[in-house]
Protein backbone atom coordinates (compact mmCIF):
# COMPACT_ATOMS: atom_id res chain seq x y z
CA UNK A 1 0.00 0.00 0.00
CA UNK A 2 1.47 3.78 -0.67
CA UNK A 3 0.30 6.01 1.85
CA UNK A 4 1.16 8.69 -0.62
CA UNK A 5 -1.36 7.22 -2.95
CA UNK A 6 -4.03 6.84 -0.42
CA UNK A 7 -3.87 10.41 0.93
CA UNK A 8 -4.48 11.45 -2.42
CA UNK A 9 -6.84 9.30 -2.81
CA UNK A 10 -9.14 10.93 0.17
CA UNK A 11 -8.44 14.54 -1.36
CA UNK A 12 -9.99 13.97 -4.40
CA UNK A 13 -13.83 15.57 -3.61
CA UNK A 14 -16.85 15.06 -4.88
CA UNK A 15 -16.91 11.29 -6.04
CA UNK A 16 -19.76 9.77 -4.98
CA UNK A 17 -19.44 6.52 -2.47
CA UNK A 18 -18.91 3.82 -4.69
CA UNK A 19 -16.34 5.89 -6.47
CA UNK A 20 -14.55 6.84 -3.53
CA UNK A 21 -14.25 2.90 -2.36
CA UNK A 22 -13.04 2.11 -5.68
CA UNK A 23 -10.31 4.77 -5.85
CA UNK A 24 -9.40 4.02 -2.06
CA UNK A 25 -9.12 0.05 -2.88
CA UNK A 26 -6.77 0.92 -6.01
CA UNK A 27 -4.86 3.27 -3.58
CA UNK A 28 -4.95 -0.04 -1.00
CA UNK A 29 -3.24 -1.99 -3.76
CA UNK A 30 -1.06 0.45 -5.31
CA UNK A 31 2.87 0.53 -5.04
CA UNK A 32 5.53 3.25 -4.44
CA UNK A 33 5.09 4.26 -7.97
CA UNK A 34 1.03 4.19 -7.89
CA UNK A 35 1.20 1.46 -9.91
CA UNK A 36 -0.96 -1.51 -9.52
CA UNK A 37 -3.07 -4.66 -11.48
CA UNK A 38 -5.84 -6.06 -9.17
CA UNK A 39 -8.42 -8.40 -11.12
CA UNK A 40 -11.85 -6.52 -11.21
CA UNK A 41 -13.42 -9.38 -8.75
CA UNK A 42 -11.11 -8.49 -6.24
CA UNK A 43 -11.65 -4.65 -6.73
CA UNK A 44 -15.65 -5.31 -6.47
CA UNK A 45 -15.21 -7.55 -3.48
CA UNK A 46 -13.24 -4.77 -1.53
CA UNK A 47 -15.82 -1.76 -2.64
CA UNK A 48 -18.34 -3.98 -2.01
CA UNK A 49 -20.43 -3.13 -5.63
CA UNK A 50 -20.92 -5.34 -8.55
CA UNK A 51 -18.08 -6.01 -11.36
CA UNK A 52 -20.30 -3.94 -13.73
CA UNK A 53 -20.25 -0.95 -11.18
CA UNK A 54 -16.32 -1.00 -11.31
CA UNK A 55 -16.45 -1.27 -14.92
CA UNK A 56 -18.38 2.19 -14.83
CA UNK A 57 -16.06 3.46 -12.72
CA UNK A 58 -12.99 2.68 -14.32
CA UNK A 59 -13.95 4.56 -16.96
CA UNK A 60 -15.17 7.46 -15.69
CA UNK A 61 -11.56 7.83 -13.82
CA UNK A 62 -10.01 7.25 -17.33
CA UNK A 63 -12.12 10.10 -18.63
CA UNK A 64 -11.01 12.17 -15.91
CA UNK A 65 -7.65 11.33 -16.37
CA UNK A 66 -7.19 10.33 -12.37
CA UNK A 67 -6.26 6.92 -13.48
CA UNK A 68 -4.42 4.58 -16.83
CA UNK A 69 -5.21 1.67 -17.81
CA UNK A 70 -2.69 -0.84 -19.81
CA UNK A 71 -3.34 -4.49 -20.48
CA UNK A 72 -1.33 -7.07 -18.98
CA UNK A 73 -0.46 -10.73 -20.09
CA UNK A 74 1.38 -13.67 -18.22
CA UNK A 75 2.59 -16.34 -20.22
CA UNK A 76 0.97 -14.89 -23.32
CA UNK A 77 -2.55 -14.99 -21.55
CA UNK A 78 -4.52 -12.06 -20.98
CA UNK A 79 -4.53 -11.31 -17.28
CA UNK A 80 -5.71 -8.39 -14.66
CA UNK A 81 -5.05 -5.03 -16.37
CA UNK A 82 -2.21 -2.61 -14.47
CA UNK A 83 -3.72 0.61 -12.88
CA UNK A 84 -1.66 3.20 -12.73
CA UNK A 85 -2.89 5.83 -10.64
CA UNK A 86 -2.19 10.07 -11.25
CA UNK A 87 -0.91 10.88 -8.04
CA UNK A 88 -1.61 14.75 -7.36
CA UNK A 89 -3.75 15.32 -10.57
CA UNK A 90 -6.71 17.62 -10.52
CA UNK A 91 -7.00 19.90 -13.27
CA UNK A 92 -9.49 17.84 -15.50
CA UNK A 93 -11.70 16.62 -12.94
CA UNK A 94 -14.68 18.21 -12.81
CA UNK A 95 -14.09 19.65 -9.64
CA UNK A 96 -11.32 22.09 -10.59
CA UNK A 97 -14.02 24.81 -10.54
CA UNK A 98 -14.17 25.58 -6.74
CA UNK A 99 -10.92 23.83 -5.58
CA UNK A 100 -9.20 27.45 -7.46
CA UNK A 101 -11.50 29.54 -5.53
CA UNK A 102 -10.14 29.27 -1.59
CA UNK A 103 -11.19 25.31 -1.53
CA UNK A 104 -14.86 26.31 -0.81
CA UNK A 105 -18.06 23.98 -1.41
CA UNK A 106 -20.47 24.37 -4.34
CA UNK A 107 -24.33 24.85 -3.31
CA UNK A 108 -27.22 23.05 -6.06
CA UNK A 109 -25.89 24.69 -9.22
CA UNK A 110 -22.25 24.20 -8.94
CA UNK A 111 -21.85 27.71 -7.72
CA UNK A 112 -19.17 28.88 -4.81
CA UNK A 113 -21.14 29.42 -1.49
CA UNK A 114 -18.11 30.23 0.43
CA UNK A 115 -18.51 27.32 2.78
CA UNK A 116 -15.20 25.11 3.31
CA UNK A 117 -15.08 21.85 1.80
CA UNK A 118 -14.75 18.98 4.11
CA UNK A 119 -11.95 16.26 3.05
CA UNK A 120 -10.12 18.88 0.69
CA UNK A 121 -6.58 19.48 1.79
CA UNK A 122 -5.75 22.41 -0.33
CA UNK A 123 -8.02 24.20 2.34
CA UNK A 124 -5.51 24.28 5.18
CA UNK A 125 -8.17 25.52 7.49
CA UNK A 126 -10.21 22.21 7.32
CA UNK A 127 -9.17 19.84 9.85
CA UNK A 128 -11.94 16.94 9.01
CA UNK A 129 -9.24 14.90 6.75
CA UNK A 130 -8.97 11.48 8.73
CA UNK A 131 -5.25 11.17 9.57
CA UNK A 132 -3.87 8.17 7.65
CA UNK A 133 -1.00 6.57 9.88
CA UNK A 134 1.90 5.62 7.85
CA UNK A 135 3.05 2.08 8.42
CA UNK A 136 5.64 -0.47 6.10
CA UNK A 137 3.75 -2.95 4.09
CA UNK A 138 4.53 -6.60 6.01
CA UNK A 139 5.00 -9.74 3.83
CA UNK A 140 1.46 -10.99 5.22
CA UNK A 141 -0.14 -8.33 4.25
CA UNK A 142 1.59 -8.82 0.58
CA UNK A 143 0.74 -12.16 0.47
CA UNK A 144 -2.91 -11.31 1.77
CA UNK A 145 -3.43 -9.07 -1.66
CA UNK A 146 -2.33 -11.89 -3.97
CA UNK A 147 -4.83 -14.58 -1.76
CA UNK A 148 -7.82 -11.48 -2.85
CA UNK A 149 -6.93 -11.78 -5.87
CA UNK A 150 -7.07 -15.71 -6.07
CA UNK A 151 -10.00 -16.05 -3.73
CA UNK A 152 -11.98 -13.90 -6.36
CA UNK A 153 -10.96 -15.94 -9.39
CA UNK A 154 -11.76 -18.78 -8.06
CA UNK A 155 -15.16 -20.59 -8.76
CA UNK A 156 -15.78 -21.81 -5.30
CA UNK A 157 -16.30 -19.71 -1.95
CA UNK A 158 -15.92 -22.43 1.14
CA UNK A 159 -13.69 -21.93 4.05
CA UNK A 160 -11.82 -18.78 3.35
CA UNK A 161 -9.35 -19.47 6.46
CA UNK A 162 -8.07 -23.08 5.62
CA UNK A 163 -8.13 -21.67 1.98
CA UNK A 164 -6.11 -18.77 3.16
CA UNK A 165 -3.21 -20.82 4.57
CA UNK A 166 -3.44 -23.46 2.04
CA UNK A 167 -2.46 -20.46 -0.41
CA UNK A 168 0.21 -19.48 1.94
CA UNK A 169 2.32 -22.65 1.13
CA UNK A 170 1.51 -22.70 -2.13
CA UNK A 171 2.65 -19.38 -3.03
CA UNK A 172 6.69 -20.96 -1.85
CA UNK A 173 6.43 -23.16 -4.98
CA UNK A 174 4.62 -20.61 -7.74
CA UNK A 175 4.04 -17.50 -8.09
CA UNK A 176 0.96 -15.70 -7.08
CA UNK A 177 0.01 -15.24 -10.72
CA UNK A 178 0.56 -18.75 -12.24
CA UNK A 179 -2.62 -19.24 -9.39
CA UNK A 180 -4.81 -16.63 -10.17
CA UNK A 181 -4.62 -17.87 -13.59
CA UNK A 182 -4.85 -21.52 -12.81
CA UNK A 183 -7.91 -20.42 -10.58
CA UNK A 184 -9.60 -18.48 -13.91
CA UNK A 185 -9.15 -21.14 -16.64
CA UNK A 186 -10.44 -23.86 -13.28
CA UNK A 187 -13.82 -21.48 -12.98
CA UNK A 188 -14.31 -21.19 -17.05
CA UNK A 189 -13.49 -24.74 -17.80
CA UNK A 190 -16.57 -25.63 -19.60
CA UNK A 191 -16.18 -29.33 -18.85
CA UNK A 192 -15.84 -28.20 -14.83
CA UNK A 193 -19.65 -29.40 -12.95
CA UNK A 194 -20.40 -27.47 -10.17
CA UNK A 195 -21.44 -30.28 -7.80
CA UNK A 196 -17.87 -31.46 -8.31
CA UNK A 197 -15.97 -28.06 -8.21
CA UNK A 198 -12.81 -28.53 -5.72
CA UNK A 199 -12.78 -27.16 -2.28
CA UNK A 200 -10.70 -24.06 -2.49
CA UNK A 201 -8.05 -25.74 0.04
CA UNK A 202 -8.16 -29.02 -1.65
CA UNK A 203 -7.48 -27.48 -4.89
CA UNK A 204 -4.42 -25.84 -3.67
CA UNK A 205 -2.96 -28.96 -1.74
CA UNK A 206 -3.25 -30.94 -4.59
CA UNK A 207 -1.26 -28.39 -6.07
CA UNK A 208 -4.24 -28.79 -9.35
CA UNK A 209 -2.73 -25.68 -11.13
CA UNK A 210 -0.75 -27.80 -12.90
CA UNK A 211 -3.78 -30.42 -14.19
CA UNK A 212 -4.38 -28.16 -17.15
CA UNK A 213 -8.16 -28.33 -18.86
CA UNK A 214 -10.68 -30.85 -17.35
CA UNK A 215 -11.43 -34.11 -19.96
CA UNK A 216 -14.38 -33.34 -22.27
CA UNK A 217 -17.56 -34.98 -20.66
CA UNK A 218 -18.57 -38.01 -22.92
CA UNK A 219 -22.01 -38.13 -23.52
CA UNK A 220 -23.73 -41.74 -23.56
CA UNK A 221 -23.93 -43.54 -20.08
CA UNK A 222 -22.09 -40.85 -18.22
CA UNK A 223 -23.47 -37.40 -18.61
CA UNK A 224 -23.98 -34.16 -15.96
CA UNK A 225 -24.55 -34.91 -12.30
CA UNK A 226 -28.45 -34.96 -12.57
CA UNK A 227 -28.23 -36.99 -15.68
CA UNK A 228 -26.23 -40.06 -13.34
CA UNK A 229 -28.21 -39.38 -10.12
CA UNK A 230 -31.83 -39.82 -11.96
CA UNK A 231 -30.11 -42.83 -13.51
CA UNK A 232 -29.51 -44.45 -10.66
CA UNK A 233 -32.74 -43.52 -9.10
CA UNK A 234 -34.85 -45.13 -11.93
CA UNK A 235 -32.38 -48.17 -11.83
CA UNK A 236 -33.31 -48.72 -8.09
CA UNK A 237 -37.17 -47.42 -8.43
CA UNK A 238 -36.90 -50.99 -11.15
CA UNK A 239 -35.50 -53.18 -8.97
CA UNK A 240 -37.27 -52.47 -5.99
CA UNK A 241 -40.85 -53.39 -8.49
CA UNK A 242 -39.12 -56.43 -9.58
CA UNK A 243 -38.28 -57.55 -6.27
CA UNK A 244 -42.20 -57.23 -5.24
CA UNK A 245 -43.15 -59.03 -8.25
CA UNK A 246 -41.09 -62.01 -7.36
CA UNK A 247 -42.44 -62.24 -4.03
CA UNK A 248 -45.97 -62.08 -5.31
CA UNK A 249 -45.51 -65.08 -6.90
Amino acid sequence: MSIKAMNWAWSVDRLRPVERLVLLALADYADEEASCFPSQDAIAERSCCSDRTVRRVLETFEGAGIVKRSRRYVGGERTSDRYVLAVGHRTDFPVEGYRTKSATSPDKNDEVTGHPCPGNHQNHQNHQVPPVVPHEQSGAEAESLGFDDWWAAYPLKKDKGTARRAFARATKKVSVEVLVAAARAYREDPNREQAFTKYPASWLNAEAWENGPLPARSGGQQGTAAERMARELTAGAQATDWGRRELSQ
